[in-house]
């Protein structure tokens, strides 16, 4: 999937080029020009993208061998919404899960992500 970092985390278009600078196991990212660090920034945004869409595009990928085009279209397009804060992190979930159980996978039905609380706590619901 396309991804565009600076977008996803804010910033404007036109902007400013970035860089890496300074120690290569612990770079800084900062614009070239005005020399501002913009780490922080970057590092919570690449921490919630990869934390949530790469896990949902993972687990996706034990289905791809039984996943109808049609199935496989939709999903691609909730987990898009997703990315784009249309939909709640609940409603890729509730896909899923219907995937676990229509194509039994037994790992998956196991997977802490896709349970991590108990349903009458309401924790994924969005508020």
């Amino acid at each position: 999937m396309p991804v565009c970092p600076e977008v996803e985390a804010g910033f404007p278009v036109p902007r400013e080029s970035f860089r890496l600078v300074g120690d290569p196991e612990n770079p800084r990212f900062m614009t070239t020009g005005s020399q501002v660090d913009h780490t922080g920034r970057m590092t919570a945004w690449a921490e919630k993208r990869v934390k949530n869409l790469n896990v949902l595009q993972h687990i996706m990928g034990y289905f791809k061998q039984q996943l109808t085009s049609d199935e496989k279209q939709e999903l691609l397009e909730v987990l898009d919404r997703y990315r784009k804060e249309h939909l709640p992190l609940i409603v890729p979930v509730t896909l899923l899960h219907h995937y676990v159980r229509k194509y039994d996978q037994p790992y998956l039905q196991q997977q802490t992500y896709l349970n991590p609380y108990p349903v009458a706590l309401k924790l994924r619901n969005p508020a």
